[in-house]
């Protein structure tokens, strides 16, 4: 991965988001999105992986609204954020099906990260990675 917390796009990886900042991403694109890889990932990935990672962004958007009340700075929030990395590089190297999810959760959290619009950013990011799991959920994710 290098030094730099930001390449994560080894490979042939193919950006989903066409936006810069996650914040621009319209909600009907994050539906749209979320239903296919919630489709896709439900034939790949468990449901105790999901929910492993969701345990995690739940601390996170614990974290977010926490800050909202105070008005804080999202240092603290982005170190979060950017932590939830290492952690889906272990569940990739436990599993390889785990792959896709990974590099698309490093994209999406690279422009949440550089988002000039943090508040936006971080609600854009809340709501994909719940309806990613609703969906997973749905199409009958894998036991």
């Amino acid at each position: 991965m290098g030094n730099n917390f930001n390449d994560s796009k080894k490979g042939n990886h193919n950006e989903v988001f066409t936006e810069k900042d996650f914040a621009l991403v319209p909600a009907e694109r994050i539906n749209e999105v979320a239903d296919m890889k919630g489709h896709d990932f439900s034939q790949k990935i468990k449901t105790n992986q999901i929910r492993n990672f969701f345990s995690h962004f739940n601390t996170l958007r614990n974290e977010f609204k926490q800050r909202k009340i105070t008005k804080m700075e999202f240092q603290e929030l982005d170190a979060s954020l950017i932590l939830i990395k290492p952690k889906l590089a272990y569940a990739k190297g436990r599993n390889r099906e785990v792959e896709d999810f990974k590099e698309l959760m490093f994209e999406v959290i690279d422009k949440v990260y550089k988002s000039n619009n943090k508040e936006k950013a971080y609600e854009n990011f809340f709501e994909f990675v719940e309806a990613i799991v609703a969906y997973h959920k749905y199409y009958g994710g894998k036991d």
